[in-house]
């Protein structure tokens, strides 16, 4: 008999509001599931400030859970350099809380540009494939949330 085979991974960028009622200023986390983003235990990445530090804030969680989720964009897998679910989860979870050294592009640190900087990474070891050049990826979600502000109801996922 065959072995089940394990759903795909998928990767995706988190797009939430600051706050509930405001769609206008967004912030990013890194997500990270098994076959859909509306599974029970989608991994989720980000940072948070505590006190004088940046901490990882690494969830597994339905995405169901925030109610400050507008939507996900999808990011493609490179189909030359396929990689299982946990080699991707070991590779997300190497980067630090803090910026270390990292070129923010004078854009400051947080959730956003923690996610920003594992995709950079992922691109550069030829895991993803990305619609734009790195240094333009900011622009490109920005326009791609118009997208998703028009969406209601349930959680949409549209393609980076």
């Amino acid at each position: 008999m065959a072995a089940a085979s394990m759903p795909s991974p998928l990767i995706g960028i988190a797009i939430h509001t600051l706050n509930a009622t405001d769609n206008t200023d967004c912030r990013w986390s890194l997500l990270l599931a098994k076959g859909s983003f509306d599974a029970p235990d989608v991994q989720t990445y980000s940072v948070t400030r505590d006190r004088s530090a940046w901490r990882s804030d690494h969830r597994v969680a339905p995405l169901s859970h925030s109610p400050t989720l507008r939507g996900v964009l999808q990011v493609r897998l490179s189909p030359e350099l396929p990689l299982r679910f946990n080699e991707l989860k070991d590779f997300i979870q190497q980067f630090p809380a803090s910026a270390e050294g990292y070129n923010t592009r004078s854009r400051g640190w947080g959730g956003t540009m923690y996610t920003h900087r594992i995709l950079d990474s992922l691109f550069e070891a030829g895991c993803i494939e990305l619609p734009c050049p790195i240094e333009d990826l900011m622009s490109r979600v920005d326009l791609r949330v118009t997208y998703l502000r028009r969406s209601s109801g349930v959680v949409p996922v549209l393609p980076l």
